[in-house]
């Protein structure tokens, strides 16, 4: 009779039944909608982008409708930060790298780049500077910062890469 018992346990070791299973599809929900939010932080940067050359164009008087949508971004960055913070808590490795990758990419966004955005507001109030010199300046922050961002997209694109290969049993 000890013998059934045995084996029952042994079955069940051998399969995985009696460990928490990671909820794939939920992992995969996450990482959608971060990727559908993050499209909405895009839509954000280009109207911030737009906000600047309208200064420097004479179309608005200041940057306070570009400060405006800085607090937006930092705001949203913050709300996502703390939505990844708590999710999904049984992480296999790598959705584990991937929330700390997005996370560590959402704390650059709404910390370095919002200091960064702010001296961009400056420079395009600055009338002591040419109009020619402003958009020089203003352009020259946005091709230093796309940079940072694809850098950054990049490591996000890997991360996720490297979790539907292990949701899909593949090496990562």
């Amino acid at each position: 009779m000890r013998f059934l018992p045995i084996c029952f346990i042994v079955g069940l070791a051998a399969c995985g039944c009696g460990k928490a299973q990671t909820d794939f599809s939920l992992v995969d929900t996450h990482i959608k909608q971060f990727q559908a939010w993050s499209q909405t932080l895009s839509q954000h940067g280009g109207e911030f982008a737009d906000q600047l050359f309208d200064v420097i164009e004479g179309k608005v008087p200041n940057g306070e409708r570009a400060r405006k949508i800085q607090v937006d971004i930092r705001t949203l960055c913050s709300d996502e930060i703390a939505k990844l913070s708590g999710s999904v808590k049984d992480d296999f490795p790598e959705y584990k790298s991937w929330r700390e990758t997005a996370i560590d990419y959402l704390r650059w966004q709404s910390e370095g780049l919002m200091d960064s955005l702010a001296i961009a507001i400056d420079v395009v109030e600055d009338t002591s500077l040419t109009q020619a010199n402003r958009i020089e300046k203003v352009k020259a922050f946005f091709q230093e910062t796309d940079k940072e961002e694809l850098a950054w997209k990049n490591r996000l694109e890997n991360a996720t890469k490297d979790v539907y290969r292990a949701m899909n049993g593949e090496d990562t």
